[in-house]
């Protein structure tokens, strides 16, 4: 072979290898870049282990606050979603009025008392001296040692000069004998009074 036709060849041959080392230099990079883009690093990669009842949330996210705002129990509502019992306010007492205090003293008259063996029964009669007006009371009392008091109560009737209480009567138990301290009373918004007693044999 010449020297020139050996020049030539050695000259493709080193054409040829140069292709071939940067074909494979080629290769090799992008070898090398597919598979690093591919494998996450350790430190890019996070691994969350979810638990059972909750949803993993990333720190610091709105997702986080919304989830807690689900856990806790809406307003109105006890812990496990029944609703929360009413809350009932105490009853106000009405405020009681005072009655009227009467600021008039009357006088009374007992015209009669006496006992009625017949319907063993004590009776006595009243009228309210100086005084003119309707729907007023009159009580009688009729008292003796070791014996219950008995009363009765009637309204009262106003008529031209005077209010008049009626006869009035207190029936006593069979047997019963004494002596009874007999009192007529009289009440009503303005006036007030108590008679005399009278005593009245039984029996």
């Amino acid at each position: 072979m010449s020297p020139r036709r050996r020049a030539v060849v050695t000259g493709l041959v080193v054409a040829v290898v140069a292709a071939l080392v940067v074909v494979v230099v080629v290769i090799v990079s992008q070898v090398r870049d597919g598979g690093g883009a591919g494998r996450p690093s350790p430190s890019s990669t996070s691994t969350s282990i979810p638990t059972a009842g909750a949803t993993p949330v990333a720190p610091g996210s709105d997702d986080g606050q919304a989830a807690s705002d689900q856990d806790a129990p809406a307003e109105g509502e006890a812990d496990g979603g029944q609703p929360a019992p009413p809350v009932t306010a105490a009853p106000t007492a009405a405020p009681v009025e005072d009655a009227p205090t009467p600021t008039r003293s009357v006088s009374i008259f007992v015209p009669a008392a006496s006992w009625e063996p017949s319907e063993n029964v004590i009776s006595a009669a009243g009228i309210v001296e100086d005084l003119v007006e309707t729907g007023g009371t009159c009580t009688l009392r009729a008292s003796a040692p070791g014996q219950e008091t008995l009363t009765t109560s009637v309204r009262a009737r106003g008529d031209a000069t005077a209010t008049y209480c009626g006869t009035m009567t207190v029936p006593l138990a069979t047997g019963t004998t004494g002596t009874y301290s007999v009192v007529v009373e009289y009440l009503s918004t303005t006036s007030s009074g108590r008679s005399s007693a009278s005593s009245v044999a039984v029996g």
